[in-house]
C-alpha cells in the first residue's frame, strides 16, 4: 500500500510528465503549422486509458484523417498486441 508521501510524489511525477507532454506537442505545432495548407489542422489530444479503445472511441468522436498513438510505461502485453 503506498504512503501519503509516495501518492502525493507520483502525483507530482505525474503532472510533470503531463506538462512535459503537452510542451512538446505545442512545441510540434509551433514548428509544422506553419507548412500546412489553408484547409490542413493539426491538434493534439491526449487520453488516458486502454489504447484500442480509446482509439475506437477518438474515431468514432471526430471525422480525422490520421490518428497517431504514444504510449509511455504501458502496462501489460495487452497494450503491447492491442495498442
Amino acid at each position: 500500500m503506498f504512503s501519503r508521501k509516495s501518492t502525493a510524489a507520483l502525483q507530482i511525477h505525474f503532472e510533470n510528465q503531463y506538462n512535459s507532454i503537452v510542451e512538446n506537442f505545442e512545441e510540434l505545432i509551433t514548428e509544422y503549422k506553419p507548412k500546412l495548407n489553408s484547409v490542413s489542422r493539426l491538434t493534439y489530444i491526449i487520453k488516458n486509458g486502454s489504447v484500442h479503445e480509446e482509439v475506437v472511441n477518438q474515431a468514432n468522436a471526430f471525422d480525422d484523417s490520421m490518428i497517431i498513438c504514444s504510449t509511455n510505461g504501458t502496462s501489460g502485453l495487452s497494450d503491447y498486441i492491442l495498442g
